[in-house]
């Protein structure tokens, strides 16, 4: 949900890009969606709201490491 609206993000989709998308797969063309975004976020966000399967999803993908400060276990990015 948006920390904002409290709407789920699925909800806050710029419609006239869904129509532009139909259009496009209508036509032929295999759509893609790329972003700066986090790919594991866009790749389960883009299939349910806008019919993009993962596999057509670019994005950023930062390094992760485990590592334990002050005895407690943590993910750093």
């Amino acid at each position: 949900r948006h920390p904002t609206t409290g709407r789920p993000y699925t909800e806050m989709v710029y419609h006239p890009m869904l129509e532009v998308l139909a259009y496009l797969r209508a036509s032929g063309f295999k759509t893609f969606i790329v972003s700066g975004g986090g790919v594991e976020f866009m790749r389960a966000f883009a299939e349910a709201t806008y019919g993009i399967p993962p596999e057509q999803v670019i994005g950023s993908a930062g390094k992760q490491r485990f590592e334990l400060r002050e005895g407690a276990p943590v993910l750093v990015k």
